[in-house]
């Protein structure tokens, strides 16, 4: 079975969050462009050495114990680019609890080895920047 450009892309997307929950810093690096760039109100990240400095930041802080749910994906294709938005739950595996809610938009490079991100801009949804489990979740990352 081959896969659509756009199912290529949607599995990248839940690589890149089963790497960040189960701590798989090489498949997280792999998902990225050599150059590629994370933008978050808690930080940006760019290139291989920062974006290693965030995962290991994020193993012990902000996704700690958590689990990334990511849905609604619309992509759109401008020759060899893709514009990915889609929503995001995060959840803390130990309460349970919904910790956070968020919007990524991504910009995807066509690579020899497949889709990889160039750049993610993460949103965290305005009602959850000031709620109390957000801010321990987030806040102590910073």
């Amino acid at each position: 079975m081959t896969l659509s450009e756009k199912e290529k892309i949607v599995q990248l997307t839940a690589r890149y969050f089963w790497a960040v929950d189960e701590g798989d810093i090489e498949t997280y690096l792999d998902c990225w462009t050599a150059d590629g760039e994370s933008q978050a109100s808690y930080g940006s990240a760019q290139g291989a050495a920062e974006l290693k400095i965030r995962f290991l930041s994020m193993q012990e802080g902000l996704s700690k114990n958590k689990r990334h749910i990511v849905s609604n994906f619309v992509i759109e294709f401008e020759q060899e680019v893709a514009l990915q938005k889609c929503y995001l739950l995060i959840i803390d595996r130990k309460k349970p609890a919904l910790v956070a809610t968020a919007t990524y938009q991504d910009t995807l490079v066509r690579t020899a080895d497949g889709w990889k991100f160039s750049l993610r801009k993460i949103t965290v949804d305005p009602n959850w920047q000031h709620h109390e489990l957000t801010k321990k979740s987030f806040i102590q990352n910073k």
